[in-house]
């Protein structure tokens, strides 16, 4: 029985220390952003935003329930049913829009159009607090020691609003 004790101790330990990572790195890609942004503009192929997109991708997959691993093409459920559900009561949200783009059909490139749109827009920091406002639904659709159930989820949301002074 210690050693069943002993072992979850340390996977939860293990699932803290890859919340603490997975936040300083967004932390040091939205200031990287921020500072490229002063000097030029950022599009799709700036190295600087497709750094960015990935790691958000990957803080939204984040002991995401139904998923394997965050960069499989397996068809399983992505981070995009969640934001599509949690952010639907959002004032003039592009869900919609997002999910009528004929050539985008897999939920993971939705999440990755969903992502872009919502930095376009300006609101990314409000889609993402809206949809932990929705504690059941993000419940249900994560982990225990996901981000996005932590405080971490606090911290991103507010490291978020900075990029809203950027024109993507």
């Amino acid at each position: 029985m210690a050693m069943g004790l002993t072992s979850k101790k340390a996977s939860a330990r293990s699932v803290a220390v890859e919340r603490k990572n997975l936040i300083t790195v967004c932390r040091f890609s939205v200031k990287t952003l921020l500072e490229k942004y002063t000097a030029e503009p950022i599009d799709d192929s700036s190295e600087e935003f497709v750094n960015f997109a990935a790691i958000l991708e990957h803080i939204l997959s984040h002991r995401f329930k139904g998923s394997g691993s965050w960069f499989s093409s397996d068809g399983q459920r992505s981070f995009w049913e969640y934001i599509r559900l949690a952010c639907s009561k959002v004032h003039n949200n592009c869900i919609a829009s997002i999910e009528n783009i004929e050539n985008i059909s897999t939920s993971r490139a939705k999440g990755r159009a969903w992502i872009r749109v919502a930095l376009m827009e300006k609101r990314l920091s409000e889609y993402v607090s809206t949809a932990l406002r929705d504690t059941r639904t993000t419940r249900r659709f994560y982990d225990e020691g996901a981000i996005m159930l932590r405080e971490e989820a606090t911290v991103l949301t507010g490291m978020l609003i900075g990029l809203s002074a950027i024109d993507f």
